[in-house]
């Protein structure tokens, strides 16, 4: 079975290259047109990494209330305050005054900024980012020049690991190369969002999985290691992620059941240390809305009616979540076309039947493993954000987007993959259909954001 994964591997690498290049092409693109923090919650992302370049690699403890965040140049906050007409203002475009003045941007004397919807993730998601950062200010290039070099950094990191991860992947790389491609996923890695570290991570640690569930041999307890850390460090970026430890104690417990178990619960423990240190200088605990412990006592007062608002959640918003995990651009109000979600959801259907229809497959229990963690995965989005961000006892889950799903679909499609076997050159040719038809995506957005930010 190795050498046919393997075979398989080196027919397919092209296309990882493919790949590669209409990623950077789609994340570039995006990088490069859209204006400053117009895409959601970037300017905490930008404060974050900011602040990792400058050598606060955690956010501090901000006096009286406690919130997350960093002494930053004064500049940090009036880049900030310049675009932020753009974002809060529907129909408002970047105007060329507006450009100008962030070019001029100089102040640096330290002030206290907040980033507390950012504070919760570990800065890992920052480490590259921020060193870019770094080595813009050590150029003197201006704040305005350094956030678009940060963007263009991001993307080539996304468009380089999860090229890797493709080249890894023993199965169904065109139908996660597809997936990999959806707009949205471009957009967040053109940015300084932390969605960039979590798409990417996500698609890495599952090809790693996947390569592990066709060896016939172990894999060492140093790389069981390794992909534990990295997904607790995606677990403690986006709390549902804690899945991916599920396929990755099947694949140890290959060795030893108590090695699995063992492998899962220090991953979760992880996790719940770092939410636990973290979570009081967060957003969750400090917006006045809402109260988590409180919505957690009245889950477990009222427990039919909290699984009849997770589902009533799911099932009226799956219109909305489909469209935004394709694509809805800016701060969640800038949807696209109604023909090319159509498009989109005949790539997504023959990404999916390309992976169904591998040739190649991991057992039973590596499959049912995974599609068991990305259906834990999705109801996780949705408990996650009504503890943590919904009114105690409300009939519907607040703040769920779209793009929360992105990290769970590489899970998704190895969970799909072989159940009905064809002959290779068919997977490979509907995935490579999917991958296709978002050539046209770029082309689209590109001209969406133009209208938007500078036509209107």
């Amino acid at each position: 079975m190795e050498g046919r994964a393997g075979a398989l591997a080196l027919r397919a690498h092209p296309i990882a290259i493919v790949y590669f290049v209409m990623a950077l092409a789609a994340s570039f693109m995006s990088a490069s047109i859209t204006p400053p923090f117009q895409i959601a919650d970037e300017q905490s992302h930008f404060y974050y990494a900011e602040a990792v370049s400058r050598g606060t690699v955690l956010p501090l403890h901000i006096p009286p209330d406690g919130w997350g965040g960093a002494y930053l140049p004064h500049q940090a906050m009036q880049f900030w305050e310049i675009f932020e007409p753009v974002a809060s203002t529907r129909d408002r475009v970047a105007t060329p005054a507006e450009f100008g003045a962030a070019a001029t941007l100089s102040d640096n004397a330290p002030v206290l900024v907040t980033y507390t919807n950012t504070a919760l993730y570990p800065p890992v998601a920052y480490l590259v980012s921020g060193a870019v950062l770094a080595v813009s200010n050590a150029l003197g290039l201006p704040i305005s020049r350094a956030f678009y070099v940060g963007r263009l950094a991001n993307a080539l990191l996304y468009s380089l690991v999860t090229a890797a991860a493709l080249a890894v992947l023993p199965f169904a790389r065109s139908a996660v190369a597809a997936m990999l491609l959806l707009p949205m996923a471009t957009i967040e890695a053109g940015s300084f969002s932390a969605d960039m570290f979590a798409i990417a991570g996500s698609a890495l640690l599952c090809a790693l999985l996947a390569r592990w569930a066709m060896s016939t041999s172990r894999p060492h307890w140093a790389a069981l290691a390794a992909a534990a850390v990295l997904a607790a460090c995606l677990a403690a970026t986006k709390l549902p992620l804690i899945v991916l430890a599920l396929p990755l104690a099947a694949i140890a417990a290959r060795q030893r059941l108590a090695a699995g178990v063992a492998l899962f619960a220090l991953v979760c423990a992880a996790v719940i240390a770092w939410v636990t240190i973290f979570a009081p200088v967060s957003g969750y605990v400090h917006n006045s809305d809402h109260s988590p412990v409180g919505q957690v006592s009245w889950m477990l007062h009222h427990p039919l009616e909290a699984i009849s608002t997770l589902a009533l959640s799911m099932s009226e918003g799956a219109a909305w979540y489909g469209k935004g995990m394709v694509g809805i651009l800016g701060w969640g109000d800038m949807p696209l076309s109604a023909w090319f979600y159509v498009l989109a959801g005949i790539a997504c259907g023959l990404a999916a039947l390309s992976a169904f229809t591998a040739p190649v497959r991991p057992s039973v229990r590596i499959r049912l493993a995974c599609l068991l963690g990305a259906a834990i995965g999705v109801v996780l989005v949705f408990a996650a954000l009504y503890i943590g961000w919904t009114s105690v006892g409300a009939p519907r889950v607040a703040g769920v987007q779209g793009r929360y799903f992105l990290p769970l679909l590489p899970l998704l499609l190895i969970g799909l993959s072989g159940w009905v076997r064809l002959p290779a050159g068919v997977s490979t040719s509907l995935g490579i259909a999917a991958m296709s038809l978002w050539g046209v995506s770029t082309f689209h957005v590109a001209m969406a954001l133009v209208t938007r930010y500078y036509i209107g």
